[in-house]
């Protein structure tokens, strides 16, 4: 009985003590070089690190499970110059990023591959940072490659994809179904595409997966454009933005507006939600006449409609 007791107390003694912890997989920041201060682990993709432990534009160092990559980028939502790591780095300033720069990150594991697809790559013969897709994207800026970077494309036998200029499926356009080792003599050009559609065989283009939803409708955010009648550079929004200065139509740019029914959007003059303020229920397609003006938002409130 004693040597009974004798065991129990031990275990108890270790769990007070705290046995070594099973380290979390993912990727881990720190705030200081070294993998010292304060840290967070992330085993999915975060488009704001605002609410983690380690603020946004304060991580110093970071450490990556094996088999695990992250693509870390200066701006909240994916945005802003990126830097794909798939090893530990000790201090970030030597990196092309720099340290103190992170406010986004996107996060693949191991087993996330999937056969199949289609493969775009930011240099020609299929070199450097590459990203496979099964499905459609209305906007690359949040993928590895990017926008206005592929150069060139593995397409598997049966899939085929059709690269657009711009965001949500706008603009000039062109369809492969074969490997294209460079895209130089291509209708499109290399370092042209900003959204892309993904056929796989049986299945119709018409049902793709479209994160715009619906193949490049516009129903399931408030799209700003730069230029008058839904052209030039566009982004979708989902949320408030306080300021867009680093958004892809930039400050004081919006020429035109796309409102999904039962949405709303209020935009400001000013930053913060300053200024003059209108609020649009429809589309708009030229906001010269608008009360805030054209080429004159600076922040919006986005309302989606009421579940």
């Amino acid at each position: 009985m004693r040597i009974i007791r004798t065991t129990l107390l031990g275990l108890a003694l270790l769990l007070l003590l705290g046995a070594p912890a099973l380290a979390e997989e993912g990727v881990t920041l720190y705030e200081n070089p070294g993998f010292q201060g304060v840290h967070h682990t992330f085993s999915q993709d975060d488009p704001d690190i605002q609410g983690s432990y380690v603020a946004p534009k304060t991580a110093s160092s970071l450490k990556i499970t094996k088999g695990w990559s992250v693509t870390v980028y200066e701006f909240p939502d994916y945005t802003g110059r990126s830097e794909t790591f798939t090893t530990n780095v000790s201090n970030l300033k030597f990196t092309e990023l720099g340290d103190n720069r992170i406010w986004s990150l996107r996060v693949k594991r191991p087993g996330s591959f999937k056969p199949g697809g289609v493969t775009l790559y930011d240099r020609p013969n299929w070199q450097g940072v590459r990203d496979t897709f099964h499905s459609s994207r209305s906007d690359l800026q949040g993928s590895y490659v990017g926008n206005d970077a592929v150069q060139s494309i593995r397409v598997t036998e049966g899939w085929s994809v059709t690269i657009y200029e711009f965001t949500d499926f706008q603009g000039r356009h062109e369809t492969f179904n074969e490997d294209r080792p460079s895209l130089a003599s291509s209708k499109m050009g290399p370092r042209r595409g900003q959204s892309i559609k993904v056929h796989a065989p049986g299945r119709s283009p018409e049902r793709d997966d479209s994160s715009s939803g619906g193949g490049g409708s516009f129903d399931d955010a408030v799209t700003l454009f730069s230029d008058a009648r839904f052209e030039g550079r566009a982004q979708r929004f989902t949320r408030n933005v306080s300021n867009l200065r680093d958004s892809k139509v930039g400050n004081d740019a919006a020429s035109s507006i796309r409102v999904p029914p039962g949405w709303v959007v209020t935009v400001y003059e000013h930053k913060d939600y300053q200024g003059r303020a209108e609020t649009f229920k429809g589309d708009v397609e030229n906001l010269r006449n608008s009360h805030v003006g054209n080429d004159s938002i600076s922040s919006i409130k986005v309302y989606p409609p009421a579940e």
